[in-house]
């Protein structure tokens, strides 16, 4: 059987996986990219120190543009960025003590024969509450 397979792919009947061309026009170019990116002797691609400091550059860097830097705090809520709680060994205590409290209410949940989504549901519910109190 699978000499009978190679002798049609030798002949043209069979076309092999990964051997028909790719549509659109930017096909070639999509094959280059993917030939690149899947050969193990590719080079590897690495910014120089002077591409990557370009490539990080924000607008207030350069004095020209006349922009200014924001705040640290503007920068905070403009990117979502949170201070890191998991470092706070209080946080760390009272995310163990969610844990303890949690699997005490869960257990009682799958004991009364409550549905997974009905579970989740809960958890999400408790975890909301538990963690808004100070």
């Amino acid at each position: 059987m699978c000499l009978l397979l190679v002798f049609l792919a030798q002949l043209g009947c069979v076309d092999p996986e990964g051997t028909k061309p790719e549509v659109g026009e930017d096909a070639s170019s999509f094959q280059k990219v993917e030939q690149a990116l899947t050969d193990s002797n590719a080079p590897l691609f690495i910014l120089s120190a002077e591409e990557l400091e370009s490539a990080t550059r924000q607008p207030w860097d350069d004095p020209a543009s006349g922009i200014e830097r924001p705040s640290q705090a503007e920068l905070d809520a403009m990117f979502g960025t949170r201070p890191i709680l998991e470092k706070s060994p209080a946080h760390k205590a009272k995310k163990e003590r969610f844990a303890k409290e949690w699997k005490l209410k869960e257990d009682a949940l799958r004991g009364a024969g409550h549905a997974e989504e009905v579970i989740q549901a809960e958890r999400a519910k408790f975890k909301s509450e538990f963690f808004a109190q100070q």
